[in-house]
């Protein structure tokens, strides 16, 4: 008997610690900012965390439309939260860990940027109801799974993802979202630009693939042919340095704005291709109130001079002595026609340094000239001397046989 009473107590015991433990969590209504410059009033959950194992957090029901997971950890959503949100639309999760992404009938917008996600599941006819989906910033790399089953979709934002294959972004997978109007696909790390199959996008009026490092071997304006409507182009740090540009209504017949500011272009051909858009009213923005050392600011873009770097304009006042370690080194400047003008002149100190070491030089000279002179002289004197003690022994009488004869 008592041994069942001790087993119901500890049944007991472990239902009431069950329930403690997965406690109730309610949302508070608050405005976010849920994406740049968009703002809307959410049912915000913070710091939820459902570790593997461990009992999983019971979601109080509410008829909110708008949800918005924050700093919280989770690799899934749990099924009790979608029946405690049965009119669910908007669902933002916003670095949480997600892996997967569930997508049920009633969601219209889903905004998961900055998780973990690499594969979507969607229920019932949630395909045909979602309009709006932003991976932004996850490893997501399956883009049929999108094209198949979200056909309902008009903005698809998969920027800073890993859907570009072999570094090439090929716009024919996205062809079967024949309502799609808006394509974010920015900082895929990807050099190629193609639809080779020619699939049109009809209802496409903004793309953005900024961010991508385009060179122009690889970059075919053509490629635009098949976005018969688009009206915004957003190439912006593309690493551009040339675009070969003929008549860019042929390849883009609809556009608006073409967004260039933070590419490489020489001013002479960024000043002709403005000249260009404005021929035709298309609007390039700029963004740039200052630019970097080497490069002109035109229309609010930067712009190499003549692709080089600008030499440094020669000073026009007293010079400074340079550090010691700069007088090692040799500075190239453009010749001047006309000599500079000032307050001051500088002092040309080249040529005093070549001047003062031609007259030391010169003084030299004459030291040595001078003391050859003197030994040449002596030499001479000596020489003289020599000559003359030989010459007085040349002149001695020669003794006679007599005069031996007679000394004997």
């Amino acid at each position: 008997m008592n041994l069942i009473k001790f087993i119901a107590l500890l049944l007991a015991v472990v239902h009431c610690s069950t329930t403690i433990a997965a406690q109730s969590l309610k949302c508070a209504n608050e405005q976010l900012e849920y994406a740049t410059d968009k703002r809307d009033e959410f049912c915000v959950f913070r710091a939820v965390v459902v570790k593997k194992g461990a009992p999983e957090p019971v979601f109080e029901n509410s008829a909110s439309t708008k949800v918005a997971f924050l700093d919280s950890n989770f690799t899934r959503l749990p099924d009790q939260f979608f029946q405690a949100f049965p009119q669910l639309e908007w669902l933002v999760v916003m670095s949480s860990g997600l892996e997967v992404l569930t997508i049920k009938n009633r969601m219209r917008v889903v905004h998961a940027t900055g998780n973990q996600i690499k594969s979507l599941q969607a229920e019932g006819t949630a395909g045909a109801k979602l309009t709006t989906l932003s991976l932004r910033d996850n490893p997501f790399a399956d883009v049929t799974s999108i094209a198949k089953r979200l056909l309902g979709l008009e903005v698809l934002d998969l920027s800073g993802t890993e859907v570009a294959e072999d570094e090439t972004i090929k716009l024919a997978v996205f062809a079967p979202l024949v309502n799609l109007t808006e394509l974010y696909l920015a900082r895929l790390e990807a050099a190629y630009l193609e639809n080779d199959e020619e699939m049109e996008l009809p209802s496409l009026k903004v793309l953005d693939v900024s961010g991508n490092f385009f060179t122009p071997s690889n970059f075919k304006l053509r490629v635009f042919r098949t976005l018969p409507n688009m009206e915004e182009l957003f190439l912006r740090d593309a690493s551009m340095t040339d675009l070969s540009v003929t008549d860019i209504r042929r390849d883009m017949p609809a556009v608006k704005r073409i967004h260039l500011g933070g590419n490489d272009f020489n001013c002479k051909l960024l000043v002709a291709l403005l000249a260009h858009l404005k021929e035709r009213d298309i609007e390039a923005p700029g963004q740039s109130s200052s630019c970097p050392q080497g490069y002109d600011n035109v229309e609010g873009l930067c712009c190499k001079s003549h692709g080089n770097v600008y030499p440094p304009r020669p000073p026009t006042g007293p010079i400074d002595s340079p550090p010691k370690e700069e007088q090692d080194t040799t500075t190239v400047t453009p010749t001047a026609t006309k000599p500079p003008t000032g307050p001051s002149t500088p002092i040309d100190t080249t040529k005093t340094q070549v001047k003062e070491k031609e007259k030391g030089s010169s003084k030299h000279y004459l030291i040595y000239g001078g003391i050859t002179v003197v030994l040449l002289i002596g030499l001479s004197v000596i020489g003289f001397f020599v000559h003359r003690r030989n010459a007085a022994k040349r002149r001695l009488p020669i003794p006679s046989s007599d005069n031996q004869m007679q000394d004997l």
